[in-house]
């Protein structure tokens, strides 16, 4: 009889200890601000040290008219960028992209009270012809409130002649992962209470025998 209560207790330990991890991942990712997500697109024109074909940087940006700089393209707001209004200036950074460095901010905005910005980390493809050339790579979208979150991004430039001045577009896409840190906590968390179960278990033992 003795033995059975004591087994009962142990089985209440352990149920309790994993109740608390439970609750503390809950309790953690409530806290946690949200991901990104969704994609936004902009449009304008921009100035390049030569050719499409030739070019190795972005030395400015602009749009036409009394617009200096390029603006979100209509249409292109999903997820978290829905509430960005068609039309907002965007400032672009001139950068060079061959070699490309990173980490690099290539443009940022305030939309309301929120600013939105993007780093990229790396340039993965350079498609250089002499009426296009694309960039494309992955980076870090951060907007005020949310979590920074990993996304792709795409530069695309058309036009014909030396310029400098080409048509130009842009576009990321943002791809919330899960939180590798809070998984790892509770993994290890659920591991101490096995491990203080097992222990209790074996103390039992000993007792009984």
């Amino acid at each position: 009889m003795k033995t059975f209560a004591s087994s009962s207790s142990g089985r209440r330990l352990f149920a309790a200890v994993v109740a608390g991890v439970a609750v503390v991942f809950s309790s953690t990712q409530a806290r946690a601000a949200a991901p990104v997500t969704g994609t936004i697109s902009f449009t304008g024109g921009a100035d390049l040290n030569g050719s499409l074909s030739t070019a190795t940087a972005y030395t400015g940006f602009f749009n036409s008219g009394l617009i200096t700089m390029p603006v979100v393209l209509g249409g292109s707001q999903t997820g978290s960028f829905a509430s960005v209004p068609t039309g907002t200036q965007v400032t672009f950074y001139p950068f060079t992209f061959l070699p490309f460095t990173a980490p690099r901010t290539l443009w940022s905005f305030t939309a309301g009270a929120d600013t939105y910005s993007f780093t990229a980390t790396s340039l993965v493809n350079v498609t250089p012809l002499p009426s296009y050339l694309n960039l494309q790579g992955s980076g870090v979208v951060s907007i005020t409130g949310f979590a920074d979150t990993a996304a792709t991004w795409s530069y695309t430039d058309t036009g014909s002649g030396a310029g400098p001045g080409f048509n130009f577009g842009a576009s990321i896409t943002a791809t919330p992962e899960p939180s590798t840190a809070s998984l790892m906590t509770v993994l290890a968390l659920i591991g101490g209470a096995v491990r203080i179960a097992a222990k209790r278990k074996l103390c039992l033992q000993d007792r009984v025998s």
